[in-house]
């Protein structure tokens, strides 16, 4: 399993102080788009499946020959029966085919819905896709052919289970050509049901949980600056306002996207400064604080290790992530990277003390 990374341990925080907002955030610079299937999270309803088929999301992009992608899926199933959930390509062109390279996945554990999913799925998922270690898979169709659709990777989820998968892949043109496609997240309630025969819209929204895709993947915030001496200070990120990058009108069919407020799938970098303008040295501990319900996801500081980020509880669930001294009359400047767990609670907040 590619999320094998070492999780931090959790500890409690009293008495944290109220967090301000970043300032703001920006793209970073990769092309790679990001395509999040998170709505209808529940699937329960076999009403909107047409041919034991519904489409949950959809993309395409346009002029180009080739493209790469981070898909972001995370369901419920509560349909009475097994699921199937398939990534599809179609190709719409009449003479040229498309190639399906580099694919990089992590399926999560499937964990029943009344059980500690959480941990058991989003926190893998989290690891693998900030630690860069999804494993290299081959693609069940490696060819589209011209008028046809193929399959990217398909799996199951077990009725009243909870699953997700992290999903890496480019899609290219075979002879340079302008490409025209689209891609699908599709769920089927039948063993039999055939991917390769779908193509309709995407079924409607339920709730307020994230689905859309977008032209980048990652964001980086705006700096945060610890003056220390000046007690316990925290900033929320995630906090659905100030960093709110991927909202549904930015989306790829906008009318019937929404935000992903959370950024889940992405992910964020934050640079922090300690500024020590004291007379004597300092030293700083850098932790995150849950502010928005149960939290869980990644870190990794100062471009070391990954680790996982184990389930913290609102308010006072906190985990280390920094220490580090910080001399008179200077600055120390600490790149803060996360990926955020399916299931966790938004936002999560950088908190410094000084001891």
């Amino acid at each position: 399993m590619s999320c094998s990374q070492t999780d931090l341990t959790a500890t409690t925080i009293t008495n944290a102080p109220t967090p301000t907002s970043i300032s703001g955030a920006s793209r970073s610079g990769t092309s790679r788009r990001l395509f999040v299937s998170d709505n209808p999270e529940e699937l329960k309803d076999s009403r909107i499946f047409t041919n034991n088929m519904a489409t949950l999301w959809h993309d395409t992009a346009w002029g180009l020959t080739r493209v790469s992608y981070r898909v972001y899926i995370w369901h419920y199933n509560n349909l009475g029966t097994k699921a199937r959930i398939a990534v599809t390509v179609g190709n719409a062109s009449t003479t040229s085919k498309l190639k399906i390279e580099n694919v990089r996945w992590q399926l999560s554990s499937e964990i029943p819905n009344n059980r500690d999913f959480l941990t058991g799925s989003g926190l893998c998922l989290a690891k693998a896709q900030l630690g860069g270690t999804l494993d290299s898979t081959t693609p069940v169709d490696s060819v589209v052919e011209s008028n046809r659709l193929g399959i990217v990777k398909e799996f199951e989820i077990s009725n009243g289970y909870v699953r997700g998968a992290v999903l890496e892949f480019d899609i290219a043109s075979s002879d340079n050509s302008e490409m025209l496609y689209k891609v699908r997240t599709v769920a089927a309630n039948s063993s039999t049901a055939n991917f390769r025969n779908h193509q309709g819209a995407p079924v409607t929204s339920d709730g307020t949980h994230p689905r859309g895709s977008w032209s980048f993947s990652d964001l980086v915030g705006n700096k945060i600056t610890f003056n220390l001496g000046s007690g316990r200070q925290s900033v929320n990120i995630s906090n659905g306002s100030t960093d709110n990058l991927f909202t549904a009108g930015s989306s790829y069919d906008s009318a019937n996207a929404l935000d992903n407020k959370g950024h889940y799938g992405a992910n964020y970098t934050v640079n922090v400064d300690l500024n020590n303008n004291t007379d004597s040295d300092k030293t700083a501990i850098l932790y995150l604080n849950a502010r928005g319900g149960t939290y869980i996801g990644a870190v990794r500081v100062n471009n070391g290790t990954t680790y996982g980020v184990p389930k913290i509880s609102q308010f006072t669930g906190a985990v280390k992530i920094h220490q580090v001294l910080v001399p008179k009359r200077s600055t120390v400047p600490v790149k803060v990277e996360l990926a955020h767990g399916g299931g966790g609670a938004m936002p999560v907040a950088l908190l410094c003390e000084v001891v």
